[in-house]
């Protein structure tokens, strides 16, 4: 069975996650990308906050602290790759 950072590493899809108000998910970066399938997302990562909306993407810096994220609007979906 392969762990998430083997899958963050092949460059495949590692997570699809619907995020609903009020929620806050920590994802840990190893230069991964972020992109926001549907709906809008804030992004905290290295102290930059970053808002994106639907077909964004931003991809995270290598090492360091883990990305916050969370949701704006009534369902956000987050995709998360490496």
């Amino acid at each position: 069975m392969q762990t998430i950072m083997q899958t963050l590493l092949s460059g495949q899809l590692a997570a699809r996650l619907m995020i609903y108000p009020g929620e806050l998910v920590r994802v840990p970066v190893s230069g991964q990308m972020v992109r926001v399938a549907a709906g809008k997302a804030w992004i905290s990562v290295g102290g930059h906050d970053y808002v994106l909306g639907a077909k964004e993407r931003l991809t995270l810096p290598e090492g360091g602290e883990d990305a916050l994220i969370s949701g704006h609007g009534p369902s956000t979906v987050v995709e998360v790759t490496g």
